[in-house]
């Protein structure tokens, strides 16, 4: 592979990023391609973007502390909502659902709750099942208290070559304390 902007060869390293492409700015990956050049350039390569997102809304849902504006946001673009629509679902109007996604009004426990709820249970029915399996503990966890999550740590999961990738095959998974 050439750079872009030398022509110069680039070599591929693993290497830890930020992810603000996300919409969250407490998102880094671990493990990912990196292609840098002699002259310091570097191009940034993001495998199974799909699955890295369907990874990153997972832990959202899950952290146990409350969330914030911008995940209640990338839970809405995730599932694909608009935001009428959204605020609809969680029975608020849209200004207010545009004040919460801006961060410029808090993250009622409600609206946290809400939120949770209806990705967990928008995702299932478009896997026409009644609940992720994966995602039961969640819904029970609504019950209890939350604790502050400062970020999110994803890492790509740096298969062999000689290692056949199959379609299921993670390629991500969540970094937990």
């Amino acid at each position: 592979m050439r750079c872009g902007e030398c022509g110069e060869r680039m070599l591929s390293v693993r290497s830890t990023i930020p992810y603000p492409e996300s919409g969250l700015d407490n998102v880094v990956l671990i493990n990912v391609p990196v292609w840098r050049c002699q002259n310091g350039h570097e191009e940034c390569e993001i495998p199974a973007v799909r699955q890295l997102h369907e990874v990153l809304a997972e832990a959202i849902v899950e952290k146990s502390g409350p969330l914030v504006g911008k995940e209640v946001r990338y839970l809405r673009k995730h599932l694909g909502l608009s935001a009428r629509d959204f605020a609809d679902y969680l029975g608020i109007n849209p200004v207010s659902l545009s004040r919460i996604e801006n961060e410029r009004r808090a993250v009622t426990s409600t609206v946290d709750r809400l939120a949770r709820f209806l990705y967990t249970q928008l995702l299932a029915a478009h896997a026409d099942q009644p609940c992720a399996k994966s995602l039961l503990p969640v819904l029970e966890s609504l019950r209890g208290g939350m604790l502050p999550v400062v970020g999110h740590r994803i890492e790509h999961l740096d298969l062999p070559p000689s290692v056949p990738h199959s379609p299921g095959q993670p390629e991500w998974r969540e970094l937990r304390p």
